[in-house]
């Protein structure tokens, strides 16, 4: 293209030197025309270069920006406009605003149920033969469990993730049955997280009240007749261990 531009300007200064050939008014609209040729070939030199390089460039029609280089959560608002730039005066046009949530949130709710080594004892009026072919009325248990099943609500914070498990620090509540009345009870002690932290494994300290008899008295002694109830029993914190199986809800 750019040998045939040379080749008509060539005769068109040929065409100016010969008197007579053509017309001053064609001579002149012939220059006017090749003028404007000129400048439509610069700017499709240009484009040509551009498509080149695009052709060229692997990667011409993608780009990868890194929004997010933290595992912190945290939310970006993605916006993407359109610009025509062959317009002189382009404006930006909206397409769409997306809103992206990156980042893990290190931290897991879970709820579940947990077996603890902490006795579960509660003290009643029991009777039994006074030994003399009588009944007398003792202090004696109606329930002594060494394994109680109770509900847990747990919350762990993720210390190290792995490719099939996560390891955390949990600490949380237990909600247990104890005498006449419910009692909060705590846990505190390592966890792991399974099927991307949706199931949790716990064995930790537990924390529990349990009941005590008071008073000089001692499981199996008579009752006077004098004491009425309540009885004199103590609720002192005792630790044990409790394992736990537990279902992430947030």
């Amino acid at each position: 293209m750019d040998v045939n531009r040379k080749n008509l300007k060539e005769k068109l200064d040929n065409l100016k030197k010969k008197d007579n050939a053509l017309p001053k008014e064609k001579l002149n609209k012939i220059e006017r025309d090749l003028e404007s040729l000129t400048k439509d070939y610069s700017k499709l030199a240009q484009a040509l270069t551009f498509v080149k390089g695009v052709l060229k460039n692997g990667n011409a029609f993608n780009e990868v920006r890194g929004i997010s280089r933290f595992g912190s959560p945290r939310q970006v608002t993605v916006t993407i406009v359109r610009t025509d730039l062959r317009a002189e005066k382009a404006t930006q046009e909206l397409i769409a605003t997306v809103i992206l949530n990156m980042g893990v949130v290190p931290l897991s709710v879970s709820v579940g149920i947990g077996f603890s080594s902490i006795d579960e004892i509660k003290i009643v009026r029991q009777s039994a033969s006074d030994g003399q072919g009588g009944v007398a009325a003792t202090f004696g248990y109606e329930s002594d469990s060494r394994l109680k099943p109770s509900g847990v609500a747990m919350l762990t914070g993720h210390l190290k993730t792995f490719r099939q498990f996560t390891l955390g620090a949990s600490a949380g509540f237990v909600l247990s049955n104890r005498g006449d009345n419910a009692d909060i009870e705590y846990i505190l002690g390592p966890s792991v997280g399974f099927r991307e932290n949706l199931i949790w494994i716990t064995v930790g300290m537990h924390v529990a009240r349990v009941q005590k008899l008071g008073g000089g008295f001692a499981i199996g002694d008579k009752i006077p007749t004098s004491l009425q109830d309540p009885f004199p029993v103590q609720k002192n914190y005792k630790p044990g261990v409790l394992v736990s199986l537990t279902f992430k809800i947030r």
